[in-house]
């Protein structure tokens, strides 16, 4: 397989990917080490905005953010491997610690030494494990409807069922997460407009592996949440900003808010009233206000 960036469709070779479908922006790959990434990077800006979507979207999660901003930001948004049009590596096992290992991969790429951090979902733990490995690299965090500690008894049972034999009976042979738990974090109006490009890259039922995995590391990934979750506080003095959707059936709980709060006492939270779990896909002015107050925020710091 050849190695490198390619900037555009026509320049992957096509045995190798099929067209992006649904995504309205350029699409860019890195072939590395026989993985095939497809991410977005438009606009430009310092320091850029990296998204880190969860599971099971990819970078279209983030195209109304991106639509904001990209005239005043850089904003780069990866498929992890095996969601979306990424496709994994050899052996890839689809753990937390494998993407993010990716993710840090791309940045090294494209030359990114500075960021500002945006996640949802399982974005936010993958990102921040970059974020408090070198905190001087990042400029801000936006954190949407996500965690970075060992599970709730919520999310743990999530897990028992999502991750285990038969979610993952379910998930690759029915493709059960993006086709019906999906759209349950969703506002109803966004449902119909947008499911179709969720479930689209799960069509086959190779394409799926990844899905039960993250589940299933909701719980077997505990140890290294908990040790991020200790090193969370370097990250704290930075500007963050917490863009929160209420309706989420499970990370709408008091409980999660309350426990970045009590990590990061100082953060500003957005409680958003009609938004549930996917919130760069119910709220993306929300989130895209954010980015611009954590960037104004960060540049008076810079200044004092």
């Amino acid at each position: 397989m050849q190695s490198g960036f390619f900037t555009s469709q026509e320049a992957v070779p096509e045995a190798v990917h099929p067209e992006v479908a649904d995504s309205p922006f350029f699409p860019r790959w890195l072939l590395l080490g026989g993985a095939v990434l497809h991410y977005v990077d438009e606009g430009r800006g310092t320091p850029p905005v990296l998204m880190v979507h969860g599971n099971p979207t990819w970078s279209f999660l983030y195209r109304g953010v991106v639509s904001r901003l990209r005239e005043s930001f850089r904003c780069i948004v990866p498929d992890l491997p095996g969601y979306g049009y990424s496709l994994p590596p050899p052996g890839y096992g689809f753990s937390p610690q494998e993407h993010a290992a990716w993710l840090r991969t791309l940045l090294r790429e494209l030359g990114v030494e500075q960021f500002i951090l945006v996640a949802q979902d399982w974005g936010g733990p993958i990102g921040l494990s970059l974020a408090v490995e070198h905190p001087e690299q990042v400029k801000g965090l936006v954190l949407a409807n996500t965690w970075c500690w060992p599970p709730f008894w919520d999310a743990r049972l999530f897990s028992l069922f999502m991750g285990g034999p038969m979610g993952r009976w379910l998930n690759i042979r029915h493709n059960v997460f993006p086709r019906f738990i999906l759209p349950l974090g969703m506002s109803r109006k966004r449902r119909g407009s947008s499911l179709q490009a969720y479930v689209r890259p799960f069509l086959s039922p190779e394409a799926r592996q990844g899905v039960p995995v993250l589940a299933e590391h909701l719980r077997r990934s505990s140890d290294w949440l908990a040790r991020l979750e200790q090193r969370l506080p370097r990250l704290r003095g930075l500007p963050i900003h917490l863009v929160w959707g209420v309706r989420d059936p499970i990370f709408g709980r008091s409980a999660y808010l309350d426990k970045w709060m009590n990590l990061f006492p100082e953060a500003y939270r957005d409680r958003v009233l009609k938004a549930s779990h996917y919130l760069p896909e119910d709220a993306p002015e929300r989130m895209a206000r954010a980015v611009r107050a954590v960037d104004s925020a960060s540049r008076y710091e810079a200044r004092s």
